[in-house]
């Protein structure tokens, strides 16, 4: 069996959370909620320019807006945005760490960390010395680290996020 469902013109990123299909449309500036049963469109949540990358974390979906330098908290209660939070230059990656989001941006690289009790960065730090995130990537916490691709340099890094302080 194969279904196909209208979405806008550039989807970017896929996830499931909080009993439903999500999509991220570049191009459209919005995430659209789905049945996963049927795949009617529950809801359309327009956010910044270029959202990419979304994440289930303490009972919110945040996005990354690549074109907008801004993480943006969706409530799944509301559909709407309850947070913006400005990152360094266009966040990409997500990845969640107890009680905080960690954000990859593209340039740098460089990392960010957003505390989810008060939606500020808490801590960013440079992860290289070169070299771009990879765009459309996606990054992970796993034993205590951050693992983030590194395009055009053939490496994932590992990285042990920084304290809870801003550079």
């Amino acid at each position: 069996m194969r279904e196909a469902f209208e979405v806008g013109v550039q989807p970017r990123f896929v996830t499931y959370a909080f009993g439903s299909v999500w999509v991220s449309n570049y191009f459209d500036g919005g995430v659209m909620r789905l049945d996963p049963a049927t795949g009617e469109v529950l809801a359309q949540v327009e956010t910044a320019q270029g959202p990419q990358v979304m994440l289930e974390a303490m009972g919110s979906l945040w996005v990354s807006c690549t074109d907008a330098d801004v993480v943006q908290r969706i409530d799944p209660a509301t559909n709407e945005i309850v947070a913006e939070v400005a990152t360094p230059v266009a966040p990409d990656g997500l990845a969640y760490a107890p009680f905080i989001v960690w954000v990859a941006t593209e340039g740098g690289p460089r990392i960010a960390g957003i505390d989810t009790s008060t939606d500020e960065i808490l801590a960013t730090a440079e992860v290289g010395e070169e070299g771009f995130i990879n765009a459309n990537q996606l990054m992970v916490f796993e034993a205590n680290s951050l693992w983030l691709p590194i395009l055009g340099r053939g490496v994932v890094l590992r990285v042990t996020p920084p304290a809870s302080t801003v550079e």
